[in-house]
């Protein structure tokens, strides 16, 4: 029975090299946009979700700061962000800075996310 270990181990090992973990990215819109957006806890296809719309957001907005792997936004001077749980268990938040105010950003989020201050 010592082949379940390393059985295990081997496993453990593949799925780390095909990339099934999770991990945390960033769309960094400043300075062209007041907002950054993050999702923490991805599986690969959600953080290539984002990293395709960030593509197409800092073609828009050439002065953007664009995607970051294995980061998340910097939230100082931010106002507020909008919180939203993924179908794979992600957590995404678009944080705002100013001049928006943490009124129109909690307004913004609507129903689909909550209103979070930053940490």
């Amino acid at each position: 029975m010592r082949l379940a270990p390393i059985f295990i181990w081997f496993a453990l090992v593949v799925a780390a090299g095909c990339g099934l973990g999770t991990a945390s990215s960033r769309c960094e819109l400043r300075p062209a946009k007041n907002q950054c957006t993050d999702v923490r806890n991805a599986l690969p296809t959600t953080a290539a979700g984002l990293r395709a719309v960030c593509g197409m957001l800092t073609f828009a907005y050439p002065d953007a700061g664009g995607f970051t792997d294995a980061k998340t936004c910097d939230t100082t001077g931010s106002v507020g962000g909008c919180e939203a749980l993924q179908g794979d268990g992600a957590k995404q938040t678009n944080w705002f800075f100013p001049p928006s105010t943490a009124d129109s950003v909690r307004s913004d989020c609507g129903n689909s996310s909550k209103f979070v201050t930053p940490q």
